[in-house]
């Protein structure tokens, strides 16, 4: 049989299914499931993963929690199955019934890994332009030494005599700083470095041949400095006392204050130090034929008060550029020596007062183009007066008065240029002069008897040009340096012109084993006061003679 349905019927079949599907839509969105997530303290955890599954596994739904915790997933199908993940928290599960889960309580998830352990090594010393550089800091951690001047002998090889160091294979060693000669003696040095915490130094180069960069020939240590990129604020007192055979105390203060920018510091010491010093001389001359035997005790005592002053400023406006400033001065105005000799040639009493003053202003900038420019004034005066009483075992007798000084005006400028290729390659050149003036005078005036001396009134000076160049490469394990310096001397007129070769090669194995070969030239002009035709007088027996 055929049935025939007439369009109103269709229509009404279309028209139901319609408001069928509406009302499975509106029925659907309805079914929403809801609730809040919160940890443990009741506060509400944001962005956990909200799933939700039907009851045959399949996925309905994922939202992520609101700031305040709250999710709503519609399409809901009750039963269902909800997970809830995030990543600090431990996973939950939770099968609804409901439409409204209420308040979902999440544990914190803690995760306990095995005990770690992280090691670092640093090495001690390394090398790197032309020199062994120690980590000073490092290598004193474990010692005694609780400043620079202490820590400076812990170094590999490097002993303290007498307030000076020495380096082994090399003899006397020159400390200079960040690359530069300070100028200063060796007891303004020694009250610096003994002022100067450990902290305050980077690194400790050591050259047992100095390149001609660095103005000074022959062992070399370099304080390189640290600079602080905190306001930082350091000070220091101090004290000493000691007891030989005659007491000895000094004191004093330092201070300095760093910024990313600029630093300064101040030291000051003042001392009073007594000294003694026994000669018992035997001496066998032969005149004529006939030998003689003179045998001389002399007990020598002295004492010095005085004052230690410096004072720098350094100023860094961008990297690799210095400007800096420095004054280092030693005033000594009361001091006195007082010896008494005696024995079968003489017996003598001396007695003599004298002052001493050294003032030293130093300049320096460093551009960021390796161009280094420096000069440095020295100003250094001494006068004494004395008087000498002699009774000889021939019965003679006499006496007289002296009165001497020095007066050293010098002047140093450099001028030091270094251009860098590929961190390997290094190419240096430079020049430096010296101008000095030493005025000498030593005046008698006799009391008693015949003074064998005379008076002495004279004036030295000297120039001195050097230029070089050199070449420093930087190997995988090592470096080689080499460099050549000419040298014209004037003194007095008298002129001499000198070469000097210089070279450097380092090869290190591992730390505990580094070869090394150096090359160093020299030249040692004797002192000014030994180049003048004068006498002094120690006793009625032994004589200091200038050698000109």
């Amino acid at each position: 049989r055929t049935f025939t349905y007439s369009d109103n019927v269709m229509r009404k079949i279309a028209l139901l299914m319609f408001f069928l599907l509406i009302t499975f839509a509106v029925t659907a969105q309805e079914n929403k499931v809801t609730g809040r997530v919160m940890d443990q303290f009741g506060l509400p955890i944001q962005d956990v993963i909200v799933s939700m599954f039907s009851a045959d596994s399949i996925n309905l739904g994922v939202i992520l929690t609101a700031e305040d915790g709250a999710f709503e997933l519609l399409g809901a199908i009750i039963p269902c199955t909800l997970h809830f993940d995030h990543i600090s928290c431990e996973s939950q599960r939770k099968e609804c019934t409901t439409f409204d889960v209420g308040d979902i309580i999440l544990k914190a998830s803690v995760n306990e890994l095995e005990k770690a352990r992280v090691t670092a090594y640093k090495p001690i010393v390394k090398i790197e332009d032309a020199a062994l550089r120690y980590d000073l800091q490092q290598l004193a951690a474990n010692t005694t030494a609780t400043n620079v001047y202490e820590a400076i002998s812990k170094l590999p090889g490097v002993d303290e005599e007498g307030g000076s160091f020495q380096l082994a294979g090399a003899g006397e060693v020159t400390i200079i700083i960040n690359g530069k000669p300070s100028r200063m003696s060796a007891e303004q040095l020694e009250t610096l470095l003994s002022s100067m915490p450990i902290d305050r130094i980077q690194n400790a180069d050591v050259m047992y041949s100095a390149p001609p960069q660095y103005n000074v020939r022959g062992a070399v240590i370099n304080l390189v400095l640290s600079r602080s990129m905190d306001n930082t604020y350091s000070g220091e007192i101090r004290g000493d006392f000691s007891h030989r055979r005659n007491p000895s105390w000094g004191t004093g203060a330092s201070f300095a204050v760093t910024n990313p920018k600029w630093s300064a510091d101040a030291v000051y010491r003042y001392i009073d130090e007594t000294s003694t010093q026994i000669s018992d001389i035997t001496s066998i001359h032969t005149v004529d034929g006939t030998t003689n035997t003179i045998n001389q005790y002399e007990d020598i005592t002295g004492r010095s008060r005085g004052h230690i002053i410096r004072a720098a400023f350094d100023y860094t406006p961008k990297e690799n550029q210095l400007l800096s400033v420095a004054y280092n001065g030693q005033i000594v105005p009361n001091s006195w020596v007082r010896s008494a000799s005696e024995g079968s040639f003489v017996e003598s009493l001396s007695d003599k007062d004298l002052n001493i003053n050294t003032h030293i202003i130093s300049l320096r900038y460093k551009a960021p183009t390796g161009l280094d420019l420096g000069a440095d004034y020295t100003s250094y005066t001494t006068n004494t007066i004395g008087r000498l009483e002699n009774e000889y075992s021939n019965g003679n007798i006499s006496s007289f008065d002296v009165k001497s000084g020095q007066d050293i005006s010098r002047i140093n400028v450099y001028a030091d240029m270094k251009h860098s290729f590929n961190g390997k390659w290094a190419l240096t050149y430079g020049m430096k002069g010296l101008w000095a003036q030493d005025k000498d005078y030593q005046l008698y005036n006799s009391i008693i008897g015949d003074v064998n001396t005379f008076d002495t009134d004279s004036k030295v000076t000297e120039w001195n040009a050097e230029l070089y160049a050199g070449a420093e490469i930087n190997l995988s394990r090592g470096s080689l340096s080499a460099s050549i310096s000419g040298e014209y001397n004037n003194w007095n007129g008298e002129e001499r012109f000198t070469v000097y070769p210089q070279a450097n090669f380092f090869w290190m194995f591992n730390q505990n084993h580094i070869i090394q070969a150096n090359f160093s030239s020299d030249k040692t002009y004797p002192p000014y006061w030994m180049l003048q035709n004068s006498i002094s007088h120690v006793d009625g027996y032994t004589e200091v003679h200038g050698n000109a």
